[in-house]
């Protein structure tokens, strides 16, 4: 099999054996339509090779000196995205296994293999579909390379549209929307997402996706060059959703070094190469958070059914940096509903002063599931009552053009809202205000911290 231009397939060996590499070339050199272009001992070198030569597919080994096959086979598919990876080792075992698949690895071969299954491999990854990864990568580098002139409209560089999601109090969930919708963002044709950890203290989205990141938020800006995105591309990380992450510093003694300032031109650069960058804000309003409201597109502010986070998202609402911003861009998006509870959207829109846009159903078991799993939850539970509100959630963002950002998220007309879920029971009768006052009752429970809660009878 050879490339669509009828040349052979190119490979490069990256092994730290010299025998090993001298081997597995003489092999190959038996075959017309497979063609040895470069050998490298490391990964580093094989990192660089890749990105000089562009071969069609790298036979990486696992172990190796000064960086392993698994780190050069992330940052090959995230500079070289055209280069698909095998990895080779005498480890057969789950755990490396799991790591060459995270990093981007296409095949994974347990020395010693034969003659056939080498060359029967490399065919078949070759001429494979472009993983999701890829995919995201190449249109990334695509937006990023654009001139003015390429981008159309205005003589202006398309920028992609940014969404941060806040949540004025912790455990709300912030960490959950902002994976999941990231996921359904990446759903769309040819979108490239960028997720990014901005909870600086005690960000976890590494976790919640299984990814072990490189490099993070501190080194990414130390190492920012706005005119270069493909350096900007291997620092990220890249999940098999397709959505690539930006980690958080992992410490929270770093978190002072990332300051403002560098930050939004670091996300002002990021959002000429992605179509979608979402930002998970954490609970803590600083002067970073208040920079990236100022330069979000869309922002979401969650609450949940909790007396304190309705109370913290009502003073959040009345921030000056929140309160100034267009009626279209804020969304509010009530997390962890359950109608039981007896506290309906409706309620929580008059006491906070913004109708609910989006409801998102509680589903602990699997929302912890999915966390402790490393999955999103849209991937990991499809059966989940969260997935079809999340996967709407996703829906409301909107797409490419003028017209589309134009398209406010959660103030769409209203025969195209997403049905909320709403609790259908009838309210209790207004109690008789003469026989209240005749004998008082002491409020108790949540009702004396909340009085906009009194039942009104249903028209």
């Amino acid at each position: 099999m050879a490339d669509e231009s009828g040349s052979p397939i190119r490979i490069l060996i990256v092994d730290d054996n010299r025998i090993t590499r001298e081997n597995i070339a003489r092999l190959l050199d038996f075959e017309a339509d497979l063609q040895v272009i470069g050998e490298a001992e490391d990964g580093r070198e094989g990192v660089r090779m890749a990105h000089e030569l562009q071969p069609g597919v790298v036979l990486m080994d696992i172990n190796m000196p000064d960086m392993d096959g698994i780190e050069a086979c992330r940052q090959i598919c995230l500079s070289s995205p055209r280069s698909r990876v095998m990895m080779m080792s005498v480890q057969g075992d789950m755990e490396y296994l799991r790591g060459a698949m995270s990093a981007g690895a296409r095949e994974f071969l347990i020395k010693p293999f034969d003659y056939d299954e080498l060359t029967h491999t490399i065919r078949k990854v070759f001429a494979a579909d472009p993983s999701p990864v890829e995919r995201a990568v190449l249109a990334a580098q695509e937006m990023a390379a654009r001139t003015p002139a390429e981008a159309g409209v205005g003589h202006r560089v398309v920028q992609g549209i940014i969404v941060a999601v806040f949540g004025p109090k912790g455990g709300v969930g912030c960490s959950t929307i902002a994976v999941n919708l990231a996921v359904a963002l990446s759903d769309r044709p040819d979108a490239n997402v960028l997720l990014v950890d901005g909870n600086l203290d005690f960000g976890g989205l590494g976790v919640m996706l299984d990814l072990r990141p490189t490099h993070r938020m501190v080194e990414v800006l130390e190492r920012f060059d706005p005119d270069d995105p493909f350096l900007m591309q291997q620092l990220l990380v890249a999940h098999s959703s397709g959505v690539l992450l930006l980690a958080s510093p992992g410490k929270p003694e770093l978190a002072e070094l990332v300051q403002p300032g560098s930050f939004v031109e670091l996300l002002e650069s990021l959002r000429k190469a992605h179509d979608y960058i979402v930002i998970d804000m954490g609970s803590t309003w600083t002067e970073l958070t208040e920079r990236v409201v100022e330069l979000a597109d869309r922002m979401i502010i969650l609450v949940t059914q909790e007396v304190t986070a309705l109370k913290n998202g009502k003073l959040a609402l009345d921030l000056p940096g929140i309160k100034d911003s267009s009626p279209e861009k804020l969304v509010l998006l009530l997390n962890k509903y359950n109608r039981a509870w007896g506290i309906t959207p409706q309620a929580v829109g008059d006491f906070v002063g913004r109708p609910v846009a989006s409801v998102i159903p509680a589903d602990r078991p699997a929302a912890v599931l999915a966390a402790n799993r490393g999955e999103p939850l849209l991937l990991s539970t499809p059966g989940s009552g969260m997935v079809r509100p999340l996967r709407q959630l996703g829906d409301l963002v909107p797409g490419d053009g003028q017209a589309a950002r134009e398209h406010a998220l959660g103030v769409l007309p209203e025969a195209e809202r997403p049905p909320s879920i709403i609790s259908r029971r009838r309210p209790s009768p207004e109690p008789d205000r003469a026989e209240e006052k005749a004998a008082p009752r002491k409020r108790r429970g949540w009702r004396r911290w909340i009085p906009f809660l009194r039942w009104r009878r249903g028209d």
